[in-house]
């Protein structure tokens, strides 16, 4: 970690390893005091110590839903419901293969549903697209997306 002072402007740059073992950096300037750059860089070693990752643009979409659902779901579902979150995981995987999760957009999402839905039954389709929605709504509070690719998708299905 690395703090300096560019004009009357302070930056703060972290170097570290990613899950896959790569070197990593995560870059921030424009604090007003060193103490706001030293929070922010407190802030960012205590996120890589709890496992999360600086550069979530690069977290597929995959790695995010087993992420969210570890970190948020597995604990209090039956395990019926566990099998739904893994059934469509391997989907998301299958389809999405190590897209970033940045890099989805309405359209492609939509293709992943009408892909899915042309050999799936509607209420398959309606709870795989309900546990992604929720997934993607997680992504925004976190600000790990800036829109929800979810929103407005046709859902389509074999009758």
């Amino acid at each position: 970690m690395a703090i300096t002072k560019n004009g009357n402007k302070y930056t703060v740059r972290i170097s570290y390893k990613d899950k896959q073992g790569k070197y990593r950096s995560k870059q921030k300037d424009g604090f007003k005091s060193r103490r706001e750059a030293e929070l922010f860089a407190s802030k960012m070693l205590m996120e890589l110590n709890e496992g999360h990752d600086l550069n979530p643009d690069i977290t597929s979409f995959y790695d995010f839903f087993v992420d969210w659902y570890k970190t948020y779901k597995e604990l209090k579902l039956s395990n019926q419901t566990k099998s739904r979150y893994r059934i469509t995981a391997n989907e998301l995987k299958k389809y999405f293969g190590d897209t970033p999760i940045s890099q989805i957009n309405r359209r492609i999402y939509q293709k992943f549903i009408n892909h899915y839905g042309s050999t799936h039954a509607k209420n398959t389709v309606h709870k795989v697209n309900s546990l992604v929605r929720a997934c993607v709504r997680s992504a925004l509070l976190d600000d790990i997306l800036k829109k929800d690719f979810t929103a407005e998708v046709v859902l389509t299905y074999n009758e």
